[in-house]
């Protein structure tokens, strides 16, 4: 499980562990834009924020649901959930993380994303820390 903020490097390392391993790559981006046939950023746009959280949660919850080994990279979003931080700790958690700077880069570099500007970033960082460490086996700096 690779958790952590928009852009901190969930889908990219991912792609490198699943690789490595030789296990299926589970990222929510994809698995939403799959299944909704609109990525979160025009889901966000369309339905609201509240909706796009709702279809991340669930999304996360089919995830984990599923057989077999696979490298999963669930929505930021996701860790304010009780249930879901609950389902967190039974599993091997890494919280990825990077400076705002790096991520707010990051994330106008793909248009798949809902736009968030840096002060809204911090924000959210600050709130959703300790929801993060309290699940993660294991912190990396990407």
């Amino acid at each position: 499980m690779l958790i952590g903020e928009m852009g901190s490097g969930k889908t990219t390392l991912g792609r490198a562990l699943a690789e490595a391993f030789g296990v299926a790559l589970l990222d929510s981006d994809a698995v939403i834009e799959s299944t909704h046939g609109r990525t979160g950023g025009e889901i966000a746009a369309r339905d609201g924020v509240a909706a796009l959280h709702r279809i991340e949660r669930d999304t996360c919850a089919a995830m984990l649901d599923r057989d077999g080994p696979a490298v999963v990279c669930p929505a930021a979003s996701v860790i304010e959930d009780p249930g879901v931080r609950a389902r967190l700790v039974a599993t091997t958690t890494v919280r990825l993380t990077a400076p705002v700077e790096v991520r707010a880069r990051r994330l106008t570099e793909q248009d798949h994303r809902r736009r968030i500007d840096q002060a809204d970033l911090n924000a959210l960082a600050d709130r959703r820390r300790h929801l993060y460490e309290s699940v993660a086996d294991l912190m990396i700096d990407t």
